[in-house]
C-alpha cells in the first residue's frame, strides 16, 4: 500500500514539473529591435561670394612727394567656396590695395558652430612672419587678418578676412628694383573647425 502511494506521489510530481515546463515555454518571447541613427547637423563653412570689397589707396614717398598720378588697382579674380585669388597693381611707394572677404557658416545644427585658426602665410620668393600675419617680398608687404568670430550655423554673422598688399615707401629716389622683386605671390590658409561641444550653452 505504501509502495502504491509512493508511486502515485512520484507520478504527480512529474506531472507538475511537466506542466511547469510547458507553461514556461508557452510564455517565452523573442524581442527584436531595429535602430536607425541620422546626423542632422551639416558642416558647411565657406566664403560668401556676394561679399568682396577692393579698396585701393594711393601712396607717397616717405618725404611726402608723389611719384605718379596713377592710382593703384586690384581685383578679386576668383572667389569660390574655398578659394580666393586676388591681384593688386601697385604703382608707387606707399600704394596699397586692401581686399575684404567674408566667411559664413551655412551649416545646420547646434554643434555645427565653427571657429578659425590664425591664418598661415607662405611664399616661395620672400619671408613670412606668421606670428605677425605678414609676408615681405622685396618692397611688397602682405598683411592678413581675420576677426576670428565664432560662426553660428545658418546665421548672418561672418568672419571677416582682410588681405592687404602694400608697396613699402622705404625706397630711395630712383632706386632700381630688381624684376624678381616686382611681383610677389603668397598663399594663405585658414582652417575652420567645429567648436568643442563642451563650450556649448
Amino acid at each position: 500500500m505504501e509502495s502504491k502511494h509512493k508511486n502515485a506521489l512520484i507520478g504527480a510530481l512529474l506531472a507538475v514539473v511537466f506542466v511547469m515546463a510547458v507553461g514556461y515555454a508557452a510564455f517565452a518571447q523573442q524581442l527584436t529591435i531595429n535602430g536607425t541613427a541620422n546626423i542632422t547637423s551639416n558642416w558647411d563653412v565657406h566664403f560668401d561670394p556676394s561679399v568682396q570689397t577692393v579698396t585701393p589707396v594711393a601712396g607717397k614717398l616717405s618725404d611726402g612727394t608723389t611719384q605718379s598720378t596713377t592710382s593703384p588697382s586690384g581685383s578679386v579674380d576668383t572667389l569660390t567656396e574655398t578659394e580666393a585669388e586676388l591681384s593688386a597693381d601697385l604703382i608707387q611707394p606707399g600704394d596699397s590695395v586692401t581686399f575684404t572677404l567674408n566667411v559664413r557658416n551655412y551649416g545646420t545644427g547646434l554643434y555645427a558652430q565653427a571657429t578659425s585658426s590664425s591664418p598661415t602665410l607662405s611664399t616661395t620668393t620672400g619671408s613670412c612672419d606668421n606670428s605677425a600675419n605678414t609676408c615681405q617680398i622685396g618692397h611688397i608687404k602682405w598683411t592678413v587678418t581675420t576677426t576670428k568670430n565664432v560662426l553660428q550655423p545658418a546665421h548672418a554673422n561672418a568672419d571677416v578676412v582682410t588681405v592687404k598688399a602694400e608697396y613699402l615707401n622705404n625706397v630711395t629716389t630712383n632706386e632700381v628694383i630688381p624684376s624678381s622683386e616686382k611681383t610677389s605671390n603668397i598663399t594663405v590658409v585658414i582652417n575652420y573647425e567645429q567648436v568643442n561641444n563642451n563650450t556649448q550653452p
